[in-house]
């Protein structure tokens, strides 16, 4: 069937689904600090293009962490974005993931050369079992060769029925029987099975204790991130000050509310996606790891190591473990970090080692699919430094 075809359905199905979606009452925020002037005419040119709200955390160097906060956590209510508002993660939930299973390699409780096999059983290890082989570190770093589980069957199968929760078992179905990308170490893929199989492998390394349980002990509660929640089903912030979330599901600019979406989709992800946050907590998160508060100086070594993509349109891309480097395309400078896009979130945790400049966005809406409100965020590849757009703008800010 036709690409186009394909969009085509699950447009339709998505304006179906779009239909039953109702507002959530969103708290207003009352202690919004003072933000520089400058990032917060670059936040508000965006929100009036067509971004519904943003959140912006900055430090450079040892000057004071700034915030800025921009357009609307409700559109329906008119709620401005505030300091009290939390968002979804998306895939920064990998940085996590990658940071906790490194910890646990320091204390002993996994081995990162152990493979698939040596930690999953029974149906688990049986939908994998071409993979079995596969070590921890090469899912950690996308060096695995493993299909993402995002098949079209998927996709077409999930936007058939949203209130469908598939179960992790279902989600690597999707890839049973499939053949590598590429041989394990030769190269490397983004893919978001890496990060489900190494939630599932947490699953099973300390007795009596759940990924979970491993996720707010030995990260969460260590690094005082109290306004950070993992597995929405169970860990969840007032609802009142989560964010609405939005799509532009026909690329024309007009949003439609996916909040009920976002959230069941983070219900049923993890490992690769399901933390719920205050961009605060985001940035205090990653300012510690990349300052060596949370990893010793081998780990973060070995997690900050990048191997270069081969894939043309990724050429100045390189991955670490739960990490992504960019190259301007001078040369001249770097950033380390990672985005996340989902149904109904945009956002990216960023560090520029050359000016020593550290940027958290948060958006509520969803940069899944291409569009023109997404187009407003960064380019489609995340390319470093191009301007017209949120990300590039606070960059050419930032970096002069």
């Amino acid at each position: 069937m036709h690409k186009g075809i394909y969009l085509f359905i699950i447009l339709f199905l998505l304006t179906s689904a779009c239909q039953k979606e109702a507002m959530h009452s969103v708290s207003t925020c009352t202690d919004n600090p003072q933000s520089d002037a400058n990032i917060q005419e670059i936040a508000d040119k965006y929100t009036a293009l067509g971004i519904p709200g943003v959140a912006i955390i900055i430090q450079k160097g040892d000057a004071p962490m700034q915030a800025v906060y921009s357009g609307f956590a409700s559109l329906g209510e008119q709620v401005p974005v505030g300091a009290c508002h939390h968002f979804h993660s998306a895939s920064l939930a990998k940085t996590y993931f990658a940071a906790l299973t490194l910890k646990l390699a320091e204390q002993g409780k996994i081995d990162l050369n152990s493979t698939i096999g040596d930690h999953l059983t029974g149906d688990y290890l049986e939908a994998v079992d071409q993979f079995k082989e596969v070590q921890i570190a090469q899912l950690l770093d996308h060096s695995s060769g493993i299909p993402s589980f995002y098949t079209i069957n998927h996709i077409l199968r999930y936007f058939d029925d949203f209130d469908r929760i598939f179960s992790h078992l279902e989600m690597l179905e999707f890839i049973k029987g499939k053949d590598f990308d590429f041989e394990s170490g030769t190269e490397v893929r983004y893919s978001d099975t890496n990060y489900l199989l190494i939630a599932l492998i947490l699953d099973t390394i300390v007795e009596g204790k759940t990924h979970i349980d491993l996720v707010y002990e030995e990260l969460l509660t260590p690094l005082g991130l109290a306004d950070t929640y993992y597995d929405v089903d169970v860990n969840f912030p007032d609802q009142n000050v989560l964010v609405n979330c939005y799509n532009d599901y026909y690329g024309d600019g007009n949003l439609q509310n996916v909040t009920e979406l976002e959230r069941q989709f983070a219900e049923m992800n993890i490992g690769h996606d399901s933390f719920i946050a205050k961009p605060i907590d985001y940035f205090h998160f990653f300012h510690q790891l990349m300052t060596g508060q949370y990893l010793s100086d081998a780990s973060l070594e070995q997690m900050l190591t990048f191997t270069p993509y081969k894939l043309s349109f990724a050429l100045h891309q390189a991955e670490g473990m739960g990490i992504r480097r960019t190259m301007h395309e001078s040369n001249e400078a770097i950033r380390i970090g990672h985005f996340g896009a989902t149904v109904g979130s945009a956002n990216t945790m960023l560090y520029y080692p050359s000016h020593d400049v550290y940027l958290v966005v948060c958006a509520n809406f969803g940069r899944y699919f291409d569009g023109k409100v997404t187009e407003l965020f960064t380019t489609k590849f995340e390319d470093f430094g191009v301007t017209g757009n949120l990300i590039g703008d606070l960059e050419a800010y930032l970096l002069q």
